[in-house]
């Protein structure tokens, strides 16, 4: 479902460099924050072995960007299998007989 909704025309107040922002409540000087980060994203398949063909269906099934440096089968690459990327990633596979 769509919907259009009015947004009023509005100016921000940018403070200047040698302005002082204040915070409500006093923020600490000191502590721990804990940062609660969702584990999305795409895990980068395992290219090892395979021939650039196979590899560039594997990437674009996967929603990657394949760079193909070479020919034969596929040796290595950056980022290793198993790291997690975002959509589109440029996946470098270095191929090699």
């Amino acid at each position: 479902m769509r919907a259009r909704v009015p947004v009023p025309d509005q100016q921000a107040s940018i403070p200047t460099p040698s302005q002082t922002v204040s915070t409500s409540p006093s923020a600490v000087t000191s502590g721990t924050v804990v940062l609660d980060v969702e584990q999305g994203g795409i895990v980068v398949p395992s290219f090892s072995g395979k021939s650039v063909r196979s590899s560039i269906e594997l990437a674009q099934s996967s929603g990657l960007d394949l760079e193909v440096v070479g020919s034969g089968v596929a040796q290595d690459q950056s980022p290793p299998a198993g790291a997690r990327v975002v959509n589109g990633t440029r996946i470098k596979v270095r191929f090699g007989r």
